[in-house]
């Protein structure tokens, strides 16, 4: 058995279209990651340029003396003078962000003065604390700027504490908000410390989204006794976001990071994503199956093949084999090539070396995984829909002797599962191999998408799909009359 596999990788590792594939995949990485680095921040540049364009036409079509068109027009002039301002400035940069959110609040204010309740002493209110913005952007110092948030925070909870003593909010709401706030000026003290600006490197996007991500974990813990599916996994995400962010902060891992990219990803995120079983790792699997029994019926190798001291279980199952030990390869060959481009491009390759952060249901808490146990998890949990997948391209081969056919008809079915699992309902839908046979969902104790699935269930539907995909796919190949090939 060991011989024949030796064989078949070589005839395997000899063919060309492996290594064009490979070629083009590496091609299209490098292309996708710096479109993700450059093309995203230029064309947001000419979003808003073109945006700004749009909204002065439509502004030239509003009727100022209809108090209607008014207000539309105090909006849409709100959104062309802050992108105005804020055109200058890369879009990544803490600038930006200061003009995007920060001072388009008194140039609304300006605007609804102005022109929908044409209040003049409100205006010069808000144009004064305006001019104060635009002085400020002239030397813009961020550190300051942080400053003059905990000032704004330290009011903020002063001021829920005077409308608790007035009676104008309950005492459970007086202690979410004032929990809230403290975490926020736990995370401005942090950026101070550490150095991060508020602009839109991955590190202070998710250091922004912390006090969020408390504020909705407190409200989904209010209810323990939800009926609704999804809500139970809108609980669970809102626990895992939390409690994630929570171990990152309480341990110092949010650090500055050189990625300014709008998704905010990083090299080690990269990694993980190969093995979420997608096309083009679906496409080599079937790439490498579609061809290794039926191309020697075309060829009329077979003939040969069948010729040697081998029985035709073993032949099919060095096959087999071969192609498993190929797609393995070749699934942490594509997360390397993926890790050094992403590393290289974004100069980023500490992450490969932290460890994964996971929130296990089950224990309640976070824990520590090494970025190689992460992927070999994640990658055994995706196995079964390849497996699947697998089986039915062999079978089809064997079936057919069409390459074509057999590299077609398991894309179709990876193809219509989407959208068959999209509107799947009732429980007979649960023992579809579909829906049962990506198990990542249940990696940490999560919940499935589909309410009637279990983890018992879904490998029991798997194994038996698997069993029986390839158990056809010998009995076939075992009578299969060779003499006119």
């Amino acid at each position: 058995m060991t011989r024949l596999v030796k064989i078949e990788l070589k005839k395997l590792f000899s063919k060309k279209i492996i290594y064009i594939f490979l070629i083009v995949l590496f091609g299209l990485n490098v292309g996708t990651t710096l479109l993700e680095k450059y093309v995203t921040k230029i064309l947001g540049a000419l979003d808003s340029a073109t945006t700004a364009e749009l909204y002065k036409q439509s502004m030239e079509s509003y009727d100022l003396d209809n108090p209607e068109q008014a207000r539309y027009y105090a909006d849409d002039k709100t959104t062309y003078d802050t992108l105005i301002l804020a055109k200058d400035y890369d879009i990544s940069s803490a600038e930006y962000i200061y003009v995007m959110d920060d001072m388009r609040t008194n140039i609304a204010c300006m605007n609804e003065s102005k022109y929908v309740t044409k209040d003049d002493v409100a205006y010069a209110e808000c144009e004064e604390k305006y001019n104060e913005q635009v002085a400020f952007l002239k030397n813009f110092d961020w550190k300051k700027l942080i400053e003059n948030k905990k000032e704004e925070t330290k009011e903020e909870l002063a001021n829920v504490k005077t409308l608790l003593a007035m009676g104008e909010i309950s005492k459970e709401d007086a202690d979410k908000q004032t929990k809230v706030l403290n975490l926020q000026m736990d995370v401005l003290e942090y950026r101070l410390k550490h150095e991060i600006p508020i602009d839109q490197s991955s590190v202070s996007i998710h250091l922004e989204q912390y006090p969020g991500a408390y504020e909705a974990y407190l409200d989904s813990d209010k209810d323990k006794n939800l009926i609704e599916h999804n809500d139970k996994i809108m609980k669970q995400e809102r626990e895992k976001e939390y409690f994630i962010s929570k171990y990152k902060f309480e341990h110092e891992l949010f650090q500055r990071s050189k990625n300014k990219t709008l998704t905010g990803g990083t090299t080690a995120d990269s990694i993980l994503n190969v093995f979420s079983g997608g096309m083009m790792s679906l496409l080599f699997l079937l790439l490498i199956a579609g061809g290794i029994i039926a191309e020697e019926y075309n060829k009329g190798t077979i003939k040969q093949l069948l010729l040697k001291p081998y029985t035709r279980t073993k032949i099919l199952t060095s096959k087999i084999l071969t192609v498993l030990i190929t797609f393995t390869l070749f699934m942490f060959v594509y997360a390397l090539m993926t890790g050094i481009i992403n590393g290289v491009v974004f100069g980023e390759f500490k992450s490969i070396l932290d460890p994964v952060l996971v929130y296990d249901f089950n224990k309640g808490k976070v824990l520590e995984i090494n970025l190689f146990v992460r992927c070999c998890q994640l990658f055994l949990a995706v196995l079964p829909m390849f497996l699947i997948l697998l089986g039915v391209s062999v079978l089809v081969g064997i079936a057919t002797t069409n390459t074509s056919v057999a590299l077609i008809v398991p894309l179709v079915i990876s193809i219509a599962s989407t959208i068959i699992n999209a509107f799947a309902k009732g429980k007979i839908f649960a023992y579809l191999p579909t829906m049962c046979w990506n198990l990542s969902e249940f990696l940490d104790g999560g919940l499935p998408a589909f309410k009637y699935l279990t983890l018992v269930k879904s490998i029991s539907v798997d194994a038996v799909t698997i069993f029986i995909l390839f158990a056809f796919a010998y009995a076939i190949f075992k009578r299969k009359d060779i003499k006119n090939q």
